[in-house]
């Protein structure tokens, strides 16, 4: 058996890293005031992203959860925004991850993936306005009643527990 040359195995290991490693809650107004910190110019893209809340604390993470209701899916549905009460986030890569869901505006979601702009000046590689994430998971959440209620509560204690545990 032939061993992998170290540059493979610690490419792999960081993919596998960044992609086992919990996707972290924000609201879609905190977006704009994250970092990328580590860019992946592997074609793995497995960046790394820093979310400074105040000088004290900061989440770092490879992976973002948003949750909001879709306002506009696009002609080939492939790309979606969405609205978390808090500002638009746009959601691409939705046609090779979503099957058998026809999404709909207005339809309350839950979208888990890698950040790949922030919609700001800091990240010009987009020509998006808003925040852009392409999708890793999917979730329909519309009949759940209370999770669009208690996102906001969600999202406010695990970024706590983040700085917690950061500290």
């Amino acid at each position: 058996m032939s061993q992998r040359p170290s540059s493979i195995s610690s490419s792999h290991s960081r993919l596998n890293s960044g992609l086992n490693s919990p996707a972290k809650k924000f609201f879609a107004a905190q977006i704009p005031s994250c970092v990328q910190t580590n860019k992946d110019s592997s074609s793995n893209n497995t960046d790394e992203w820093t979310y400074k809340s105040n000088r004290r604390s900061s989440i770092s993470f490879s992976q973002i959860w948003v949750q909001g209701i879709v306002v506009l899916v696009s002609t080939d549905g492939n790309d979606m925004l969405i609205d978390d009460g808090t500002g638009i986030v746009y959601v691409t890569g939705l046609i090779k991850l979503v099957k058998n869901i026809l999404i709909s505006k207005g339809m309350y979601v839950m979208v888990a993936g890698q950040l790949k702009s922030t919609g700001s000046s800091s990240t010009p590689q987009s020509d998006q306005p808003y925040p852009t994430i392409r999708i890793l998971k999917f979730s329909d959440l519309s009949k759940n009643l209370s999770t669009e209620a208690l996102w906001m509560l969600e999202v406010v204690d695990a970024q706590m527990n983040d700085r917690k545990t950061n500290a």
